[in-house]
């Protein structure tokens, strides 16, 4: 098993990472549990930050980084001879019902 980190300056997440050191004790099937714990030691740390230790840029737990706008739908454009709205040589859909 890889070694474990020095530390992280939070003893409650220092503690929480210590405890993934028993891994090597414990059989492989009972890892996942060990894991788990583990993430939601972490997920609990994440949340009680205060947004003041919050670095610039980063996102924080309930304050995710704005990003760029997410882009909307095509918008049609005009329309270009010899194409149909189905695609090129396509011939127009017939509607439902009629001939």
């Amino acid at each position: 098993m890889s070694e474990l980190p020095e530390g992280t300056g939070d003893e409650g997440v220092d503690a929480i990472v210590a405890g993934l050191g028993r891994l090597g004790e414990l059989p492989v099937a009972e890892h996942v549990a060990v894991f788990d714990e583990a993430f939601s030691g972490l997920e609990a740390a994440l949340e009680q930050t205060p947004l003041e230790n919050a670095t610039p840029g980063h996102p924080t737990p309930g304050h995710p980084k704005p990003g760029p706008a997410m882009p909307g739908p095509p918008r049609p454009g005009p329309p270009v001879p010899g194409r149909t709205p189905e695609g090129p040589g396509q011939p127009p859909a017939q509607a439902v019902g009629r001939p």
